[in-house]
């Protein structure tokens, strides 16, 4: 855990003016870019393992997870100071309903796989179940390990970063914790704006969580 520094100051994104403001919000923006890069990338592009050796709900879900970071530091979530809380809480309750439903997401994985060998063995060379899902993870945790470079600045910033991170290394319980701790601020714009706009700042710069 990092500790904090007795010239630290935790305040809230609408509190700061001027070139500090600024420069916060370039961080952000930055954040919103760089999940824009590789982690997503290897969650959406055509010749990425996620896509051509995940499942479908695979590949879905890890785009949603992942856009998290994305949607709350944007330039619009800044602009506006509404942090993305309507992308945010779309995301996340999408996300919850998949992962929690009674028939069980992890079985839902395993029977697209079946079905992925039945269609694509002779396109990827995998023919067996067990080889298949070593092969999703092999890709989830090359897409974790990126989502984990991410800097982030704040505790929602890093709640979302995690469950990334979590999806990606298929620990999809701690993933279901991550997105219903951001969920608990979701119930209204204003409760999340608090959340998602605090930072911690020493001497006038922005200071990573």
């Amino acid at each position: 855990m990092k500790l904090r520094t007795l010239s630290e100051d935790v305040t809230h994104f609408s509190r700061l003016s001027g070139p500090i403001k600024s420069k916060v919000e370039a961080s952000f923006n930055e954040l919103a870019d760089n999940q824009r890069g590789l982690p997503e990338v290897l969650a959406t592009g055509a010749k990425r393992p996620i896509v051509v050796l995940g499942t479908g709900l695979f590949q879905y879900m890890a785009e949603h997870i992942g856009d998290l970071t994305h949607r709350m530091s944007q330039r619009t979530a800044t602009r506006f100071g509404d942090f993305g809380w309507a992308y945010v809480k779309e995301k996340v309750n999408r996300a919850l309903r998949y992962m929690t439903n009674e028939y069980g997401f992890e079985r839902e994985l395993r029977e697209q796989v079946e079905a992925n060998l039945r269609s694509k063995s002779n396109e990827t060379g995998i023919t067996s179940p067990d080889e298949w899902w070593e092969a999703m993870k092999r890709a989830g945790a090359e897409y974790a390990d990126a989502h984990s470079k991410l800097t982030v600045y704040n505790h929602a910033q890093k709640t979302a970063r995690d469950a990334a991170v979590s999806y990606g290394r298929m620990d999809f319980p701690t993933t279901v914790k991550h997105l219903q701790k951001l969920d608990q601020y979701l119930n209204s714009p204003e409760k999340w704006a608090r959340y998602a706009g605090m930072v911690t700042m020493d001497g006038g710069e922005l200071v990573p969580v």
